[in-house]
């Protein structure tokens, strides 16, 4: 494998365009997908972000144990795994079965203590909002086996989980690519967020329970060759009605979708903080505490008619 580490190494006819050329619409045409994709979004009314309850309940989890560690629990690893279990009924969220956690320790391994303490630490993440643990809800902490050395010398693999975490967990289809190893002007990327932003103004414009936008890309073209909407038979309008919809109202081209969402400009407009560091973790849509443009429901309205 080979790094770049200065655009300085990359020739001319392989960097990407100058921004004022996607002004014009000519120059986006000419922007075409580099790979062929298979892109998806999802959204539900499961939480007030449009998220699947499970994964916006393991990323509180995961970001209680990160706290956690740096207020003080020094033993606690970095390398941590967290699973939600939720009980639907009736196609709802209506509790919480259970919280499993994988985590490896610095020095001493698992004892009781830290038993409670990382079960404590996980009920109290849990413990603000709609849905709370209850007295049936189990927590387990390495119950598939010890878990004693972690990073990479345990696990090197990351992009199958990854992918995962940066969308939506197991409940809804990713495209099988991390997103956060993606450059955002790759449409693995880009079309990810066109498709959330698509799923989401959906659900927010009433059209749907819960919604799955699936864009597919050929290599060497800019219009994706297909756009489809599923709302598994919780859509108040045809599925082939709401897609012509989007079709009308949203243009899915990747240099379209670069220059609505500022995907490249962004970073300079974001200060120190930056702005796709913070989406390496607890993932890239649902996240309240990110003003991300793919989060809006700007089109909402439009699409209701």
């Amino acid at each position: 494998c080979s790094i770049l580490t200065s655009f300085v190494e990359l020739p001319l006819e392989a960097r990407e365009p100058p921004l004022r050329e996607l002004d014009d619409d000519a120059a986006i045409s000419r922007r075409v997908a580099r790979e062929q994709a298979n892109v998806f979004g999802y959204a539900c009314r499961d939480t007030p972000e449009f998220m699947p309850a499970p994964i916006s309940l393991a990323h509180k989890v995961a970001r209680a144990l990160d706290a956690a560690r740096r207020d003080g629990f020094s033993s606690l690893s970095p390398d941590a795994k967290t699973q939600v279990s939720v009980e639907f009924r009736g196609g709802r969220p209506a509790r919480i079965y259970g919280v499993s956690l994988t985590v490896a320790f610095d020095g001493a391994p698992m004892d009781d203590a830290k038993f409670d303490r990382l079960r404590a630490i996980a009920l109290d993440a849990l413990s603000v909002g709609d849905m709370r643990p209850d007295a049936h809800t189990t927590v387990h902490v390495n119950a598939g086996e010890p878990f004693e050395i972690g990073g990479p010398a345990r696990h090197a693999g990351l992009t199958g989980r990854k992918s995962g975490i940066d969308a939506y967990g197991e409940i809804a289809r990713q495209s099988g690519s991390a997103l956060s190893g993606k450059d955002p002007s790759r449409i693995e990327r880009a079309g990810a967020y066109a498709a959330r932003h698509a799923a989401k103004n959906i659900v927010a414009a009433g059209l749907a329970e819960r919604c799955e936008v699936h864009l597919a890309y050929a290599a060497g073209q800019a219009e994706p060759i297909s756009l489809s909407v599923e709302t598994f038979g919780a859509g108040y309008l045809a599925d082939e009605k709401i897609a012509k919809r989007l079709a009308a109202l949203l243009d899915f081209r990747p240099g379209s979708i670069v220059r609505r969402f500022g995907l490249r400009t962004a970073p300079q407009m974001s200060g120190p903080a930056g702005f796709y560091l913070p989406l390496a973790t607890y993932g890239h849509f649902g996240r309240a505490d990110l003003d991300l443009p793919w989060e809006a429901t700007d089109v909402a309205d439009a699409l209701r008619g």
